[in-house]
């Protein structure tokens, strides 16, 4: 489905967790928060086209009561975004969905299962289904 898609774009954060063991010993939740927020600023820098975003989200991730500061979070890197850019401030629509019952969130569990697969089992066989669109790919604590 994904493949058949003209316009869809992967973009990726991998983490070696070993190498980031400490940070996310002292940090958890924070650090994959952060992570998150940079694939989102780096993917309103480089793939802007749109009138408005749309991000969805897993519902089972989070606690209710952190995705208020986590929105806020995303809605001001959005908009600073945008504006180094000139581009004018879009509509921002935050969703949560179970994943269970959400093909779009199961192609992206498919997406980062694949990914995964590549780094952790040195299986590529997933990730070369995906590689074409494919637009960034960041190691961190690969070292």
């Amino acid at each position: 489905m994904l493949m058949k898609e003209d316009d869809s774009i992967i973009s990726a954060i991998v983490v070696k967790k070993k190498g980031a063991a400490k940070r996310l010993e002292k940090d958890g939740r924070g650090f994959f928060d952060d992570c998150c927020l940079e694939l989102i600023e780096e993917v309103v820098r480089s793939n802007f086209r749109r009138r408005g975003i749309i991000l969805v989200f897993d519902s089972r991730c989070k606690s209710k009561a952190l995705e208020g500061a986590f929105d806020l979070r995303i809605h001001a890197i959005v908009k600073n975004e945008l504006r180094i850019l000139g581009e004018p401030a879009p509509s921002i629509r935050i969703s949560r969905f179970d994943s269970q019952n959400s093909r779009g969130l199961q192609m992206v569990d498919f997406v980062a299962g694949a990914i995964q697969r590549k780094y952790e089992h040195d299986d590529p066989t997933y990730y070369d289904i995906i590689s074409k669109r494919i637009v960034s790919e960041e190691k961190r604590f690969f070292d």
